[in-house]
């Protein structure tokens, strides 16, 4: 089995890799910088997937400093959004049905568009907004656990 680091090596991979830059204009897609080395970052991974396998759209132009933050701060990032979740009353098993759901529904869920994402992000800015999609979560889980 080949390590992950000759995987990035291979020609279809570089090849893959090219055509996201082209994409991206050659500039990183957080913080806009088009002079620094840049990298093609994979939002997720799958571990019977090469990285070349990936559709276009799981893969993002990032500078290699905004590269680096995105895998430093992941972890502690998922645990606040985790922790946080808790806090407003979600359960081990709301985490369960939900991770279910945009697994069958991956094309949709799994990478919004940026529209989608910055209208997400505007929504939750308010308390009305937060409480908005809270409400809309919980009456989807009803549902869900209605059909089974």
């Amino acid at each position: 089995m080949p390590k992950y680091s000759d995987l990035l090596r291979d020609p279809r991979w570089q090849k893959k890799r090219l055509e996201i830059m082209q994409r991206d204009n050659f500039i990183c897609q957080i913080c806009g910088d088009g002079e620094s080395t840049l990298n093609v970052h994979h939002k997720y991974y799958f571990h019977d997937k090469k990285p070349w396998e990936y559709d276009n759209c799981t893969l993002i132009t990032l500078c290699e400093e905004c590269h680096k933050n995105e895998q430093s701060w992941k972890s502690e990032t998922e645990q606040n959004l985790i922790e946080s979740l808790y806090n407003f009353g979600f359960m081990s098993n709301d985490f369960h049905i939900l991770a279910i759901d945009l697994h069958n529904n991956k094309s949709t869920l799994y990478h919004p568009g940026e529209q989608f994402a910055s209208a997400l992000a505007y929504i939750l800015t308010t308390r009305e907004g937060q409480d908005f999609i809270f409400e809309t979560f919980f009456e989807h889980l009803s549902k869900t656990r209605e059909n089974k």
